[in-house]
């Protein structure tokens, strides 16, 4: 079973997110940055999942396979985490009584982010193992899935984090775009006495961004934690549930093409990423401050091609003798200055004196080298 569209558009995902990254960071905004960094890695695993496993579910490479079973433990949580640092940081702008932020506040707004986006990730990760059956699945065309034991502490501890944390970021976007609103005709003069890095098409675009997250998001994960309350197992015992821990199933692509709401479980969540990926970067990968960005990625590119062309050239020979008289240098002990290239250039022809004069005019004085007049009088063709 292959799903080109996923490697392609996973693969894709992975490069435009990343385009905007170092603006966000010029700016501090932090909880783009980790939204940046939590879409970057699913796409990865899935670009690369897809092509290890692209006609296999055999247990070919254990380790990624462990790897990307955590962060796709980790991943709906903080794409959900860094949507809330994005809705809380807007509506602190658009609901802080004071015109100024204090440098303090920023530095513990951003340690909450650090914390939320990372910290909280982890500790699903965490809590998954719990109720993590065994190693692996390896779903052929997809690669490796993580298994749950469906129970109401799978309920608890993996399926109900990121619509919660979804819900409260709902409650800060309506708040930020409450304020925007009421707020709307001094609110350009608040962004830039905030120092907040953001000016009202940011903002707005922020918005529009957590907003259509938030869209996608919410109902994929409440969707998710309907279907696992729906076919919940009792839960035994520890023992019982890791018995076999370290098993890994290999599941046919035949399967699930059997079962078409396997396949669309399956593929949903993966595609889901993708397109936020796309999302993003609509709102930020082709505003007019990235557009400026890129233009200046290709001016400093075009430098330092023209670097490397003249680094080239300067390390040929500066000419070729012709016709008449020229000047050269050869290594050796004896310097060179202007003095002596006027005695040794004086009885050079007239018509040849200026152009042997700009022909060595890169030597430095006092530079360890002599001259050597050279009369030309005959060229052969």
């Amino acid at each position: 079973m292959h799903d080109l569209g996923l490697t392609i558009f996973s693969g894709l995902g992975m490069v435009l997110v990343l385009l905007p990254l170092p603006m966000h960071l010029r700016a501090g905004n932090a909880g783009t940055v980790f939204n940046i960094a939590w879409l970057f890695a699913g796409n990865l695993v899935f670009f690369v999942n897809t092509i290890i496993w692209w006609d296999s579910d055999a247990n070919i490479a254990p380790v990624w396979c462990d790897i990307s079973i955590k962060i796709l433990n980790g991943l709906q949580v903080g794409l959900s985490a860094s949507v809330l640092c994005i809705n809380r940081r807007l509506a602190n702008i658009a609901t802080s009584p004071n015109v100024v932020t204090a440098h303090r506040r920023k530095r513990v707004d951003l340690a909450i982010d650090i914390i939320l986006c990372t910290a909280v990730p982890g500790l699903a990760m965490v809590c998954a193992f719990v109720v993590q059956p065994h190693r692996a699945n390896i779903l052929e065309g997809y690669g490796c899935l993580y298994p749950v034991w469906s129970s109401w502490l799978a309920v608890i501890l993996v399926f109900a984090w990121p619509p919660i944390i979804s819900l409260v970021s709902a409650v800060y976007g309506v708040i930020a775009i409450r304020f925007f609103l009421s707020r709307r005709l001094q609110f350009q003069s608040l962004l830039k006495s905030s120092h907040s890095g953001l000016d009202t098409s940011q903002y707005l675009r922020l918005i529009c961004l957590a907003g259509t997250e938030l869209v996608i998001a919410l109902p994929l994960n409440l969707w998710v934690l309907a279907a696992n309350v729906s076919t919940l197992q009792p839960w035994t015992s520890w023992y019982e549930v890791h018995y076999n821990w370290s098993n890994i199933i290999s599941i046919p692509a035949s399967y699930i093409s059997q079962a078409p709401s396997l396949a669309v479980a399956n593929a949903v969540p993966r595609y889901l990423v993708t397109s936020s990926s796309i999302v993003f970067f609509i709102f930020f990968g082709v505003s007019e401050d990235a557009m400026g960005e890129y233009i200046r990625w290709g001016r400093r590119a075009s430098t330092g091609l023209a670097r490397i062309r003249s680094g080239r050239q300067q390390s040929l020979p500066a000419f070729a003798p012709r016709l008449g008289s020229t000047v050269t240098t050869a290594a050796g002990p004896i310097s060179v200055d202007q003095q002596q290239f006027d005695n040794k250039s004086r009885d050079l022809d007239e018509e040849y004196r200026q152009r042997s004069y700009d022909d060595i005019a890169t030597l430095e004085p006092n530079r360890p080298g002599f001259a050597i007049a050279v009369k030309v009088e005959r060229e052969v063709v």
